[in-house]
């Protein structure tokens, strides 16, 4: 998989509240088939963002996004449910 090491960017690990399947499931009503997986986890990360705010359009409001800069220096796209409390 191309993720961050998540234990190298703390900041990044502290914000995680919610997976990509979390995501997925919200915007599809389905979990992911494992092509859809793979395919998800090999790409770029500017496309996997994307992704991310397509996503999240999909859930019609019910999950908001931002993007953020870590500090390895790249936009990530952070996802999370609105009103949960966690704007991770």
């Amino acid at each position: 998989m191309n993720w961050p090491d998540l234990r190298r960017i703390d900041t990044m690990s502290d914000n995680c509240c919610y997976s990509f399947l979390d995501l997925f499931r919200a915007a599809h009503g389905r979990d992911w088939r494992e092509e859809e997986r793979e395919h998800f986890n090999g790409l770029p990360q500017e496309e996997k963002n994307r992704a991310v705010r397509e996503m999240v359009a999909a859930t019609n409001g019910a999950w908001a996004c931002e993007d953020r800069t870590w500090s390895d220096g790249k936009v990530y796209t952070a996802f999370w449910v609105v009103g949960s409390g966690k704007r991770c």
